[in-house]
């Protein structure tokens, strides 16, 4: 268990050192005249101090390690969500972010169990066209259209 708080916690340092690199062309102009930039750059910063502090804990721990079952249940639907999170945001790019939330909503909801077909399509129509009327046409915020329409 300790190797793989380890793993994560120099997982997450990276994610906030590749945050942080991101930003780093963005103007900034010091704590006055706060840009674009702040946010991200805080963010990046905090996550890899807590991420030095999880590998601290874990270093400093006495706790016996722990043999992780890779095929239990729950871990298989950690699997399938991140499989529907790649589908979902290649969707989004390629066909727009409505035929996304339509594959999105009725995945997850399978996942995590539920299987009448008619909550599946209702649930998800009434998200997509809560979506639609909130931002399209209340908002008018433009959202992914993707590359074919």
């Amino acid at each position: 268990m300790k190797k793989y708080n380890l793993i994560a916690a120099a997982v997450f340092a990276l994610i906030g050192a590749g945050m942080i690199a991101a930003v780093s062309n963005f103007e900034y102009n010091g704590l006055a005249d706060i840009g674009a930039a702040f946010w991200p750059r805080v963010l990046g910063v905090l996550l890899i101090i807590l991420a030095a502090a999880y590998a601290a804990e874990t270093f400093l721990s006495s706790e016996e390690t722990i043999r992780i079952d890779f095929k239990t249940e729950g871990l298989k639907r950690v699997y399938s969500m991140c499989g529907i999170l790649l589908v979902f945001s290649i969707c989004i790019r390629v066909l727009g972010f409505f035929c996304g939330a339509a594959f999105f909503i009725p995945s997850c909801m399978w996942v995590f169990g539920e299987r009448n077909r008619k909550n599946l399509l209702a649930i998800t129509a009434g998200g997509v066209l809560f979506v639609y009327l909130v931002f399209l046409v209340l908002l008018q915020i433009g959202l992914p259209s993707g590359i074919f329409i």
